[in-house]
């Protein structure tokens, strides 16, 4: 797994290495908070139109590329 980002409008967190439980009991995971620089690169891939996402005029939902 790589890791996720969760964004909001305030701030965002990485979930590393992803959503998934760990394969063994002591594994733990990192959620470390995003910097304002990095956030504001991550939203910038979010916005419509942008080459990593693409929104769908059938559903309202986001297209991963």
């Amino acid at each position: 797994m790589h890791p996720r980002d969760l964004l909001t409008d305030r701030g965002g967190i990485q979930i590393d290495p992803g959503w998934d439980e760990g394969e063994y009991s002591t594994e733990t995971t990192l959620v470390l908070l995003l910097t304002l620089t990095r956030w504001e690169q991550e939203m910038q891939r979010c916005k419509l139109g942008s080459p990593d996402f693409a929104m769908s005029s059938e559903k309202d939902v986001i297209l991963i590329e």
